[in-house]
Formats: structure tokens, sequence, C-alpha cells
């Protein structure tokens, strides 16, 4: 007997982190990307902890978190730790994934524009992340 309510949806994703030329809090001029899987590293002691997102402009989100409204408590959140972190000595780096390829499909950067499919893959990564242990600024 089949069974229609029962999936099989295999979902098998490859890529690597690429770290971006940018310091922050400076302005993001000479970013070459739009729409994004970024990947906020505070590399502090005793280990790095990561800030997974999606953005359908990288430039407009890190703009957000340079200046947050009163209202953006994640963005408040992570401008205050990132100036602690940077006051500390620590570092604050900003990755984006690249080269993309889902099921064996390369993703470009047209398809990054699907709000959905970047909901997908960074809900994707950080899973992982938290499958792997790491520490995220997420929760």
């Amino acid at each position: 007997m089949h069974n229609e309510n029962r999936v099989d949806w295999p979902l098998h994703l490859e890529a690597s982190w690429e770290i971006l030329d940018y310091t922050f809090p400076y302005p993001p001029t000479n970013l070459s990307v739009e729409a994004a899987i970024f990947c906020w590293v505070v590399d502090d002691e005793p280990e790095p902890a990561y800030y997974v997102g999606e953005a359908e402009s990288l430039k407009r989100r890190i703009q957000q978190v340079k200046t947050p409204g009163v209202s953006q408590q994640t963005n408040l959140r992570l401008h205050d730790l990132f100036e602690k972190t940077l006051a500390a000595g620590g570092i604050v780096e900003l990755r984006v994934l690249r080269s993309i390829r889902l099921n064996g499909e390369p993703l470009d950067d047209d398809a990054l524009m699907s709000k959905s499919l970047r909901r997908l893959l960074e809900a994707w990564c950080l899973r992982q992340f938290l499958a792997d242990g790491r520490r995220m600024l997420n929760l």
C-alpha cells in the first residue's frame, strides 16, 4: 500500500564560508554581496560565538547592526557585544556562504533573492552549527 502522507526528501548542502574584508563598525563600502546567508563570528574567550542570518541586502543588514533602532533587540544586543569584544581585543568577523550547491545543483546570486530559499539555508546552517556544539548568538 502506498502511503501518500510519507515523504523522503533528502537535503544535501555543500558550500564554503568566505571571510569578508569588512571591519565593524565601519561603513560597508566594498562589499560585492547583496542577498546572502551570513555569519558573524565573535572570537572571544573561552570560545568563539556565531550568529547566522539571511539578508536580501547584506549592506543594509550590516547598517542595521551598526546603527540599531531602539526596538531592534537583536541588533542592539549584537552591536553591544561587538563593541565590547573589540574593546577587549577580541575579533569580530563577517563571513558569507559561497559556492552553494543544494542536492548537487549550484545556486547563483539570483537564486538567493528568494527569501524562502534564504530562510531554508539559514535554518539549515543554524541546525548544523548547533549539532556541531557551537555557541550560538541566535538563541
